[in-house]
């Protein structure tokens, strides 16, 4: 199949296919297609109500870098979007390098879920590229976080960052 065909077929899918599954792989697989062609009718999806549709459009929106679609990104990290979409959105302001997220992902350092927090915690990461004293204090709030697995996830970047900073007083 020619690449124009391929596109215009997920683009086909996107838009008319019944299965929702369907749908979600012909959004991730625009994404990963790489045509800014595909950008109008993945952000017609992000108004739809099924949480795998609007994932995969986030998801595809933030490989395709489409900045403009940064205030729809936001919008879905509050609380009243699923879980998962609101992990999708932290993932597409990573890919598109959104720093002014930073604020939006400390606050959902205290949200219920444990996932959420654990995404928005390695989103700040994420943003901070390699600067870890911007990171550091979010780190340490972290070791009191209500769930292990977060708790350690805080403890093992901590001790890498102390690695890090024992090695440059080395050098």
């Amino acid at each position: 199949m020619r690449e124009d065909d391929k596109f215009a077929s997920l683009l086909q899918t996107l838009e008319s296919a019944s299965s929702i599954l369907t749908r979600s792989i012909a959004a991730l697989e625009l994404g990963d297609f790489g045509d800014l062609h595909a950008i109008a009718p993945l952000r017609k999806c992000l108004d739809e109500t099924d949480r795998e549709i609007v994932g995969s459009a986030i998801q595809a929106l933030g490989k395709l870098k489409d900045n403009e679609s940064i205030l729809r990104f936001l919008s879905f990290l509050d609380n009243s979007h699923h879980k998962w979409v609101r992990i999708d959105a932290i993932g597409a302001l990573c890919n598109l390098n959104y720093l002014l997220a930073e604020d939006y992902f400390r606050k959902m350092l205290d949200d219920a879920d444990n996932d959420v927090r654990l995404h928005a915690m390695m989103g700040l990461l994420t943003l901070s590229d390699g600067k870890w004293s911007e990171i550091k204090a979010d780190l340490v709030k972290f070791l009191s976080d209500p769930y292990a697995a977060n708790r350690e996830f805080a403890q093992n970047k901590l001790d890498f960052i102390k690695i890090l900073e024992d090695h440059q007083k080395n050098l």
